[in-house]
């Protein structure tokens, strides 16, 4: 019995459940080498769950933060600020790290990432990771 009138306890513990659920990741196919949608039979198609996924991330994190209006400011990474910065290796890796965590954050279907290693190369960032996401975990190089 709660102490809230016309509030059944069971009934809220069902609606919870009910929002918890993920719904399933879905985005249109992409080939970022060419940077074109791809088409079967002349027409743009979805890609569901790993494969969407996959998408979704790369798109984050080639997107530079607070740059475009259309995206929220929780959408993208800083990665820029690494360039032409004095940071140490380690501290470039760790930085490189915390702005791809963040970036992530805004997709609900990545439960994490592991074995992140960050280098830069003259003004170009290369990162590596293990995504882990609710459809199982993949290599990410960038």
């Amino acid at each position: 019995m709660s102490i809230f009138p016309f509030i059944n306890p069971e009934d809220v513990a069902d609606d919870i459940e009910l929002e918890s659920e993920l719904p399933i990741c879905k985005e249109y196919a992409f080939d970022f080498e060419t940077g074109e949608f791809l088409l079967h039979n002349g027409k743009q198609y979805i890609v569901e769950e790993q494969e969407a996924v996959l998408i979704k991330v790369r798109k984050v994190l080639i997107t530079e933060r607070y740059l475009y209006d259309m995206y929220s400011f929780d959408y993208g990474v800083d990665y820029e600020n690494l360039i032409g910065s004095s940071y140490s290796k380690q501290a470039t890796n760790a930085e490189a790290e915390r702005y791809t965590r963040e970036a992530l954050e805004v997709l609900p279907w990545v439960t994490g990432i592991s074995d992140f290693e960050a280098s830069l190369i003259k003004d170009k960032l290369h990162i590596s990771f293990t995504l882990e996401t609710v459809y199982g975990d993949e290599v990410i190089t960038l």
